[in-house]
């Protein structure tokens, strides 16, 4: 995938969790938003699904968006969301020495 702006026309917000106590001695994820990014999003082939072999994991999309200080640290442990849907975060890697992220996005099934 190659960086164009044109192309980046989808809006994602990259959530982080933080714990939480829940009151009763639990502890509980809390969500928070880490940035929001245009992105060059594209569905993944199912030929793409199935030479990834990931069991129990739904891949939906590869999203293309700009390196920026705030995500220096983006990983799996982290998710997008589009609209109202969320999505786990299943591969991170950086493009061009930290001029883009390419992040690989589904749910699990």
């Amino acid at each position: 995938m190659r960086l164009e702006a044109g192309k980046m026309d989808r809006l994602l917000t990259i959530q982080r969790a933080s714990v939480a106590l829940d009151g009763y001695g639990g502890e509980k994820y809390q969500w928070s938003d880490l940035a929001v990014v245009w992105a060059d999003v594209r569905e993944i082939s199912d030929e793409e699904r199935w030479r990834a072999g990931q069991v129990g994991v739904q891949v939906k999309f590869r999203a293309l968006i700009r390196w920026q200080p705030t995500l220096w640290d983006l990983s799996t442990k982290d998710r997008v969301k589009i609209g109202s849907t969320v999505y786990a975060i299943f591969g991170v890697k950086e493009i061009d020495r930290s001029r883009a992220f390419e992040i690989t996005a589904g749910q699990p099934s």
